[in-house]
């Protein structure tokens, strides 16, 4: 049965895509069997995988309407290992039309539920906003993985996803998660978030980088931290089988969620910024 994680955000431009994108090629460069799946009307996802959003014939909106059967609307083999569900701009429209249709929260799911044993993993790549659309891809999702921006407006908006994902959890959804936030990192913002995570943690596998560390920084070495209450913090994607997947300089530093919620305590205290340096830094980071 394949593992299903939502990557979700309600802020855009936080690297939700970018996120999805590569975990989906490195899981399959792995040798995993991915099914992508674009819930965003955006579609970039599907074009970062290859496939003309502009000429897709049947996409998740059909899906989600009802028209088609899961079957008609996977792209196999876009990628080795990797198929996907590609989306249209029709998408945005899909929240209307399921006004009025009972358990619209479901129809996913449901779809998904039919094929997921054909894949070790699903990926699904949700819209920047706390929709409908975002609450399917919850109920269907095992865990969530939340890509953020290293600010401090993004993480204290983080407070109104997690609110969200408590509540599929406790009405929709009870094996819900969230495990952890990614951040795409380049070496200054790296300074930072350790700093940061070493504010009040001094042991010395505060911050870790597990060996063959790619997508198993973000997914697995998470989900066993956070399941665990776990305290580390991980260092990714340096794995050469997944570097030409990525931004030469980006590196993914992954905080469980276990780890997360004492750290967002001292996300003021750490001097993460405040200071002249880091004034500085995001200056050269926004230059």
């Amino acid at each position: 049965m394949g593992r299903i994680i939502a990557v979700a955000n309600q802020k855009g431009g936080v690297g939700k895509t970018t996120t999805s994108i590569n975990l989906a090629a490195c899981l399959a460069e792995k040798g995993k069997k991915v099914l992508a799946v674009d819930m965003d009307p955006q579609g970039n996802l599907t074009s970062g995988l290859g496939v003309d959003k502009d000429s897709v014939e049947k996409s998740i909106y059909e899906l989600i309407i009802g028209e088609v059967d899961i079957n008609e609307v996977i792209n196999k083999e876009v990628l080795e290992n990797l198929d996907i569900i590609p989306t249209s701009i029709d998408l945005s429209a899909a929240e209307i039309e399921l006004i009025g249709v009972d358990d619209k929260e479901y129809i996913l799911r449901n779809a998904i539920d039919q094929v997921k044993d054909q894949y070790d993993f699903v990926i699904i790549d949700c819209p920047p906003s706390l929709s409908m659309l975002t609450i399917n891809a919850m109920t269907t999702a095992d865990s969530v993985i939340v890509p953020i921006q290293c600010e401090y407006y993004a993480l204290e908006g983080l407070s109104q996803l997690i609110h969200t994902v408590e509540l599929v959890k406790d009405r929709l959804n009870s094996k819900l998660e969230i495990e952890g936030v990614v951040f795409l990192a380049n070496p200054d913002m790296l300074s930072g978030l350790t700093t940061w995570a070493f504010y009040d943690n001094n042991a010395a596998d505060c911050v870790v980088s597990t060996f063959g560390s790619g997508c198993s920084a973000v997914v697995t070495q998470a989900t066993i931290e956070n399941r665990k209450g776990g305290k580390r913090t991980f260092l990714g994607f340096f794995d050469p089988s997944v570097r030409p997947h990525f931004e030469a300089d980006k590196l993914s530093y992954t905080i469980p969620m276990s780890r997360f919620k004492e750290m967002y305590e001292t996300m003021r205290q750490s001097c993460l910024f405040d200071t002249h340096a880091w004034g500085k830094i995001k200056e050269r980071m926004n230059g």
